[in-house]
């Protein structure tokens, strides 16, 4: 199964952490399309710039 190029049937599911004290984990994902009119991607922001994306395929 796919929606928008990305395997749905991959994801397992959260899983928590055993350490339930002093742990914190985030994750910020964008989504973009270079500049409107192109492929929309999924990636994360790289460090200390905005506006440039890290492609999940990168």
């Amino acid at each position: 199964l796919e929606k928008n190029g990305l395997a749905v049937d991959m994801y397992e599911g959260i899983k928590p952490s055993p350490m339930i004290y002093e742990y914190r984990n985030k994750m910020e994902y964008s989504f973009g399309d270079y500049i409107k009119g192109g492929e929309l991607t999924l990636g994360l922001h790289k460090s200390g710039r905005f506006m440039d994306i890290l492609t999940t395929d990168e």
